[in-house]
């Protein structure tokens, strides 16, 4: 799903509930990301051998779920652990859009900015 198609989910059920904390991290991280506060800067390199930096890897889950690759509603959220599931999901985006199959996120390389474009 692409941020503008999560823009349009509504934050509240048909009985005026709180969203759930996966849905209100989500929207938190996009409005600020949105607002050009940092979703797509990462620290380091995330992926396989990589430092895996907390709030590198919460960054890239959620950008994987925006994406379809990624369901962090099983887990209710980003954990910030770099596991089996995020390399599938890193590795599927990767080839599917014609980038090189590495299984790492660079700062400014092509995984980020490509997840970048399709994001706006």
């Amino acid at each position: 799903m692409s941020a503008r198609a999560f823009l349009q989910i509504p934050s509240r059920d048909d009985l005026d509930c709180l969203p759930d904390p996966a849905e209100a991290f989500l929207t938190s991280a996009l409005d600020g990301a949105l607002r050009g506060n940092g979703l797509f800067n990462l620290r380091a390199g995330v992926g396989s051998g990589q430092v895996n930096g907390h709030a590198d890897v919460c960054k890239l889950q959620e950008l994987l779920h925006l994406e379809g690759y990624l369901d962090i509603a099983a887990t209710n959220g980003p954990t910030g652990i770099w596991g089996a599931r995020e390399d599938y999901a890193l590795r599927k985006f990767q080839r599917d859009n014609g980038l090189a199959i590495d299984g790492v996120v660079w700062p400014r390389g092509e995984t980020i900015e490509a997840i970048r474009g399709f994001s706006q």
